[in-house]
Parts: structure tokens; C-alpha cells; sequence
């Protein structure tokens, strides 16, 4: 028998549906961490071996792309670059929308739309993590920092390191925005487009800004795509808790 959501309190519910998504993010790890793991894999031997060797080009010739007929000229790069990397960092963007969906999910009694929220806000915590350990760990120097170095090994990389400059490899924001777009794209197809959108214009910037090389970019947006599928499987309602309301 199904309890109706307005018989039990927020906390309760906040609990259920909680547990609800590790619950189903266990399954969904045993079903296709090992297979989604491969694919990660592959991308990022395939892009590494294409970009690679023309990265340091490439991330030059996108810092330089300016079209001043259409006002885009360098004071709205850095004015487009510096919002973004604002709104687009953590306690913005990852925690700031999960409140949002979580209170549209209680508003609208939908335990969906609470997984969904709870969901988002794992799936931004386990890129984060990935991230921003793997940053620390190769000491890859950002653009902005090999451009402010006269020596010859300013390029190189310098391994485990806590140096905000020596911490490009993978982006960290790229990832953060990937993870919870996708999960949002595949969740909430109506929302697919804008948090599509949002999270190349995060990539864009932080290569444009010279805050990272492409393949910094490219690679994040692989392990955001490996965890927000993972999660997304997560949200989905158990087959042996069914829904009491509409999934919205």
C-alpha cells in the first residue's frame, strides 16, 4: 500500500528519497560502472592522443578568438569569462540549484523531482571529487601561469602540487557543470537544451579565459558525463517504492 506524500513530514520524505538514491546508485555501480569505466577510458586515451600534441595551439588560437563587429572584443571576454567562472563555481551553480529543484519537488509533492534534486547534488560532489584530486595530484600549470613564467620548463608539469597555478589538469568547473546538465538533460528532458547550452558556455570560457587547455576541458566533460549517467540511473523511482504523485 502507498503512503500518500502529505500523510509523512519533509524530513521524512528528505530521508526516503535520500536513501532512496544511494540505494539505486549501488545498483546502478554493479550494473554499469565496469562498462560506462571502459567508455571513460577509451575518451580519454582517444581525445588525449588528437589533442595533445596541438594544445598549447589550440588553447592560444581560442584565448585570441575575438569578433569586435558583434562587440565582442576583450573586455566582454573577460567580463563573460569572470561571470561565468562565478556563477558557475560550486556554491552557486551545484548547491544553489539543487535548493531550487528540491523545493519545486516539495511544493509540487513529488518525490521525483526530490531525488532528482538530491541526485544533482551527488553527481556534482562525486565529479567535484574526482576532479579536484586528479588536479592536485598532476600539477599541470594553467595558461594564465605559463604566459606570467619567462623559464623554458614553465610548461611542464610538476606533479603532486596544491599551487592554484600548477592545478589545469582536468577543469574542475567544466566537470562540475557537465555532471549535473546531463543528469538535469536526461532527468528533465525539458530543461535538455538551456543545461546544455549552460555547461559548453562553462567549457568555452575557461578555455577561452585561459583558465585551462582543451583537453582539460574535454576530459572533465567525460568524467561528468561517466557520474551523471551513474546518477541519473540512481534517481530513478525503485520498482518496489512506487510513486504517489506524478513525476512532474
Amino acid at each position: 500500500m502507498t503512503v500518500s506524500t502529505e500523510k509523512k513530514n519533509e524530513w521524512t520524505l528528505f530521508r526516503e528519497c535520500f536513501a532512496s538514491c544511494l540505494r539505486g546508485f549501488g545498483k546502478a555501480w554493479k550494473s554499469h560502472a565496469k562498462k560506462l569505466g571502459l567508455f571513460l577510458a577509451l575518451w580519454l586515451a582517444v581525445t588525449g592522443i588528437i589533442i595533445f600534441a596541438n594544445d598549447w595551439e589550440w588553447q592560444r588560437a581560442a584565448s585570441g578568438w575575438r569578433m569586435p563587429e558583434w562587440g565582442i572584443d576583450n573586455g566582454f571576454r573577460k567580463s563573460f569569462c569572470s561571470f561565468l567562472k562565478e556563477y558557475g563555481d560550486f556554491h552557486y551553480f551545484n548547491i544553489g540549484l539543487t535548493v531550487v529543484i528540491y523545493l519545486v519537488g516539495v511544493f509540487r509533492k513529488s518525490k521525483y523531482l526530490r531525488r532528482v534534486a538530491l541526485c544533482f547534488a551527488l553527481v556534482s560532489a562525486s565529479a567535484g571529487f574526482t576532479v579536484q584530486s586528479s588536479k592536485s595530484l598532476f600539477g599541470r600549470p594553467r595558461p594564465r601561469t605559463v604566459l606570467k613564467q619567462e623559464d623554458a620548463d614553465a610548461y611542464k608539469w610538476r606533479g603532486p602540487t596544491v599551487k592554484g597555478g600548477w592545478r589545469s589538469y582536468p577543469s574542475g568547473h567544466t566537470a562540475a557543470t557537465t555532471a549535473p546538465c546531463l543528469l538535469l538533460a536526461i532527468l528533465l528532458p525539458r530543461l535538455a537544451i538551456p543545461a546544455i547550452i549552460f555547461a559548453l558556455l562553462v567549457a568555452w570560457s575557461r578555455v577561452w579565459g585561459d583558465y585551462h587547455y582543451p583537453l582539460d576541458v574535454v576530459h572533465s566533460m567525460g568524467i561528468g558525463a561517466f557520474w551523471a549517467i551513474l546518477w541519473a540511473k540512481a534517481a530513478e523511482a525503485p520498482e518496489d517504492e512506487p510513486e504517489s504523485v506524478t513525476q512532474a
